[in-house]
This record gives C-alpha cells, structure tokens and sequence, in this order.
C-alpha cells in the first residue's frame, strides 16, 4: 500500500465535489424532491415564527440552534462514513439533509417550550423519535430521498432520544444560571 499524501485527498475531494455538482444539475435542482425540500424548509421556518412564544424565543433559539449544530454534524459525519446518505439535497455540498436536520430542530425546541417538566419532555421527545426514526425515516427512504447502508433506525430512535435529551439539560443549566443565553446578560 503506498502512502496517501494530502495531494492524492484533494484530488479526490475535486473529483467529488465536482461530481456532486453535475449530479446536482442534472438530477436535483428544480426536480419535485428538491421543492419539497426548499418548500418544508421555508414552512419549518414559519412554524417556528409562528408557535414559539416571543419571551421565550432566547432559549429556544439556543436550544434550536444547538440542535441543528449537533444534527447538521452528525448528518455530515454519518454520510462521509457511509453509514447513510441523500440523493437530494437543497445545495449540493454542505449539509446533507438540511430541511429533515430543521425540522428536528423546529419540532424538539417546541417541545422543550411546551413540556417544560422532565417527565413531560421525556415522553414527548421519545414519541417524536418514534416518529422520526420509524415514520420519517422509511418514508425518506420509500421517496428515494435517503439512502441506508450500515445504519438501523432503532440507532436513530436512539439518538435522537439523547439529542433531544442532553440539549435539554444543557439549555435548562444556562436558563437556571439566568441572563440572556445569548447576550451574557443577567
């Protein structure tokens, strides 16, 4: 085996990126997938506006955000070990599944907004992994909108339990030390 110098990664990364980009032209900008995504994307936004209330917008925005950061990784990370991947993506580099990533994020800060006690967040954060993971999931993969190679959906219940969970807690320690989570401010 001959060693790999960065020379022979970013001759590959080109060829990558430059077949995502065809890909994208010919097969994803425009198509009815690619709507969809754009237009859920754009609606997840709109909820989000809509039901969050205005004096807890702060929390729920670090809540939001943090999710979207860790699910957007985790997408990313995920694809690049080949664990799963997305036909279709809003951009053709990036986040792989962006409005699905948005989606988690919009859905679980509402959550955390209208279940406040643990046990109640607890309970509503697992029936949204179910869904997630065991409606979503194989509805995504039924409209070719994701590909699974080495990954089961019980992994995803999973982790979407934890994510949902571990957010909550941090959220819940910057809102108990008081302030603006985003300013610093007490």
């Amino acid at each position: 085996m001959e060693d790999v110098k960065m020379a022979d990664i970013y001759d590959a990364q080109k060829t990558l990126s430059d077949l995502r980009w065809q890909y994208w032209q010919q097969e994803v900008v425009f198509s009815w997938r690619w709507w969809l995504l754009l237009i859920v994307s754009l609606v997840m936004i709109g909820v989000w506006l809509k039901l969050s209330r205005k004096s807890e917008k702060p929390l729920l925005l670090l809540y939001g955000l943090i999710t979207l950061l860790i699910a957007i990784t985790l997408d990313v990370i995920g694809a690049e070990l080949m664990l799963w991947d997305y036909p279709y993506m809003v951009l053709p580099w990036g986040a792989r599944l962006f409005c699905a990533d948005l989606g988690l994020s919009v859905i679980l800060s509402l959550l955390y907004q209208y279940f406040r006690s643990w046990k109640g967040f607890a309970a509503a954060s697992t029936c949204a992994a179910a869904v997630f993971a065991f409606v979503i999931e194989p509805v995504l993969i039924w409209l070719n909108m994701y590909n699974v190679y080495a990954w089961e959906h019980y992994y995803s219940f999973l982790c979407y339990v934890a994510l949902a969970c571990g957010i909550k807690a941090f959220t819940d320690y910057v809102a108990k030390r008081g302030g603006n989570p985003l300013t610093g401010s007490r």
